[in-house]
């Protein structure tokens, strides 16, 4: 009889101390800042890709002003970023596969920064902004399938994988209306050139 308590004692000690393991394990891991840097930078890319999309709104008169464009025209700085976006998605998510997740979202970044300098710098002719912004919605397409992908690859799934998503997904959310209502403070106070 001692002994068969001995043998129940020691199994439930060994599942009570998996347990406590288990509890220990998920609380390394409830949130995804074990890596740093990591979810701020993708989540900062798909923010700069998503208000890429409204942070001009606001400066559109100006935009209009500055290069002459009549208003048939003018909805092209907003549409060439959103079909060269979405043209070019899967052209990114392929790319990213086959040359390497890191290397396509640098590259994706780096193109939409110089051509949103570019945009800044466009002569007095609409065609240089508008080019411009289909560069820069090609940079966000390459960046962007790829800084999801990094995020799979990055953590591990489970407990860590899933708030990394929650927090890219609602990151992602806020970026539009962000993007609208930043662009709308710049431009009233440094002008559209900032945007």
């Amino acid at each position: 009889a001692t002994s068969n308590h001995r043998s129940a004692f020691a199994r439930s000690s060994s599942v009570v101390g998996s347990e406590f393991q288990g509890v220990a394990d998920d609380r390394r891991h409830v949130m995804p800042w074990h890596r740093p840097g990591e979810v701020p930078g993708v989540a900062g890319a798909l923010a700069l890709d998503v208000s890429g999309l409204g942070v001009l709104n606001a400066a559109l008169p100006s935009v209009g002003s500055r290069f002459g464009l009549a208003d048939s025209t003018l909805q092209w700085v907003m549409t060439a970023y959103a079909v060269a976006f979405a043209g070019f998605l899967l052209v990114g998510g392929r790319l990213a596969d086959v040359l390497g997740r890191r290397r396509v979202f640098t590259f994706g970044v780096a193109l939409f920064t110089v051509f949103a300098a570019a945009g800044a710098l466009a002569p007095d002719t609409g065609g240089g902004l508008l080019g411009a912004r289909a560069a820069q919605g090609i940079g966000a397409a390459l960046s962007g399938p790829a800084a999801l992908a990094l995020v799979t690859e990055v953590f591990e799934a489970g407990p860590a994988r899933n708030r990394a998503f929650c927090l890219y997904a609602a990151i992602g959310a806020a970026s539009f209306g962000g993007g609208v209502l930043l662009g709308g403070v710049l431009t009233q106070f440094l002008g559209w050139l900032s945007v």
